[in-house]
């Protein structure tokens, strides 16, 4: 159904993601410089957004953004994963305009940060969406009735199939051509590719 079609477009970029994760893996071993205790604390500090992710909802649930309470907060999360892509890029070229900001422990923190604040704050608006987009009335002779107990779950249950599908779709593409990218490209050129995409 049309209306199924921007919640999965959330999943499929959700699943696009990964697209600089294997790229990252070797980076940081090899020219990032960091110690395993300082990786250990951003992978901390970059799981607590999930860990608060109630919170968030909250927000989502109670608190209109420009008048919405789900479309401004999609494009709340793209500003905060954009920002945290293009911090990432900028480390990872050293380009002056990002190396103001500290060390690269500090900055490789603050885009990890940004990152899952984004990633965050889209998937509580697309659970919330995921519920919004079933159907609670049907019109049976021309009135409007309230749908089935057992209807409602069999189409939650499918919107939830096909978020996965989404998500799977797109991890079977960047699994695929991020592969083949990430062997040509160097790191900086990876961030900036999924952005360039995107736009």
């Amino acid at each position: 159904r049309r209306r199924y079609w921007p919640l999965l477009m959330i999943y499929f970029a959700y699943g696009l993601a990964g697209f600089s994760a294997i790229a990252v893996t070797f980076w940081q071993k090899e020219e990032l410089g960091l110690s395993a205790q300082q990786l250990l604390a951003i992978a901390a500090w970059a799981s607590f957004p999930w860990t608060t992710k109630i919170v968030f909802g909250q927000f989502v649930d109670c608190i209109k953004l420009f008048g919405s309470r789900r479309k401004v907060y999609i494009y709340v999360g793209a500003c905060f994963l954009v920002r945290g892509t293009i911090t990432q890029a900028g480390l990872a070229g050293r380009h002056d305009w990002i190396m103001w900001l500290g060390n690269e422990y500090g900055i490789w923190l603050l885009s990890s940060l940004l990152t899952v604040i984004g990633y965050v704050i889209q998937d509580v608006t697309a659970d919330t969406m995921t519920t919004e987009v079933v159907d609670r009335d049907e019109i049976v002779d021309g009135v409007v009735r309230p749908s089935a107990e057992a209807d409602i779950k069999a189409e939650l249950e499918m919107v939830q199939v096909y978020a996965r599908i989404a998500i799977y779709m797109a991890i079977s593409i960047v699994g695929g051509l991020g592969g083949v990218l990430d062997e040509k490209l160097y790191i900086d050129n990876v961030f900036w590719t999924p952005l360039l995409v995107s736009t």
